[in-house]
């Protein structure tokens, strides 16, 4: 599901305080320019076949996206650094993100856990705490399975799909409440 989060238009306020909250370096605009071999949600290889080609490297830190008054949130990411130049090689509407270099939180390849993102409310609503803490709990139940393909047994597959209709539902009540974004 795709939330309405964007890259905001300026770090500061809450999400300021969020983002030093994520990580100890500060964050900055980085250009996207899709490699034409990128695919989508997939930065990490997209970012490490680029520095492969381009004779950089792969720096891993969080992209950070808001709801304007709903949530922020950081996700884990990967760009390109060619030099003193980093360039966000996968696909993103965007045009541009805010990018927390992290050191700490570097991608392992071989076994393909991600990070669950980082969220943080901008109101007090107790419907956007439960759409972020449904959004958590879906990202532990997936990552309690290998990366790849996967076939679940539907006792197994329930957990995921029923917090997947409950978190589903709770957007299209925040769209309702919070309206759209526009682009």
């Amino acid at each position: 599901m795709r939330v309405q989060a964007r890259t905001p238009k300026k770090i500061m306020g809450n999400i300021k305080d969020f983002c030093s909250e994520v990580a100890t370096t500060k964050p900055f605009l980085v250009p996207v320019r899709p490699s034409p071999t990128a695919a989508v949600d997939d930065c990490y290889f997209n970012a490490r076949e680029e520095a492969a080609r381009a004779g950089g490297e792969a720096v891993f830190g969080w992209a950070i996206y808001e709801w304007p008054g709903v949530f922020v949130e950081a996700i884990h990411h990967a760009v390109v650094k060619v030099g003193q130049t980093y360039v966000d090689v996968s696909p993103n509407d965007d045009g541009w993100i805010y990018f927390i270099p992290d050191s700490a939180a570097p991608n392992d390849y071989n076994k393909q856990k991600g990070f669950d993102n980082k969220r943080k409310a901008l109101t007090d609503d107790p419907l956007v705490h439960q759409f972020l803490a449904q959004a958590a709990e879906k990202t532990r139940l997936q990552f309690a399975y290998p990366a790849g393909p996967v076939q679940l047994s539907r006792d197994e597959a329930r957990p995921l799909l029923e917090i997947s209709d409950q978190h589903a539902m709770i957007y299209r009540q925040l769209l309702e409440r919070c309206g759209r974004q526009q682009k």
